[in-house]
């Protein structure tokens, strides 16, 4: 048992043996020169500074959420994917859905004499 101390102490000791303390002994010097050169109270009021902005733009955020019409942007998400959905059916990638876009096409055609009314530009703002 005592063999196996000697052994355990041994091999640390022959590890330590091949640092080289000199280089290491410099980076330390040149990590604290670098240390000592930071100007930590700036570091600090940056820091703060930084936390005020980011608290700040919270705010205005949760502000702009809370003053959000939620029932007007459901509607025009509802009126997008109206005017989407069909749009998305003539553009597939899928054939076995070009039966049923090529009849929801042919079905929104109407053919007359009479000219159609002119429809709105802008049908909805949302504030």
């Amino acid at each position: 048992k005592v063999d196996q101390i000697v052994d355990d102490i041994s091999v640390p000791t022959a590890e330590l043996a091949e640092v080289d303390w000199n280089e290491i002994t410099l980076e330390l010097e040149s990590i604290t020169k670098d240390l000592s050169a930071v100007d930590w109270e700036k570091l600090s009021t940056d820091i703060g500074d930084t936390a005020v902005q980011a608290q700040e733009s919270m705010r205005v955020a949760s502000q702009a959420v809370e003053e959000l019409d939620i029932k007007t942007l459901n509607e025009a998400i509802t009126d997008l994917k109206a005017v989407i959905e069909p749009l998305a059916k003539l553009f597939t990638e899928h054939e076995e859905s070009l039966d049923d876009a090529e009849a929801a096409y042919l079905d929104a055609l109407s053919w007359s004499r009479k000219r159609p009314e002119p429809e709105p530009i802008v049908y909805k703002i949302i504030h």
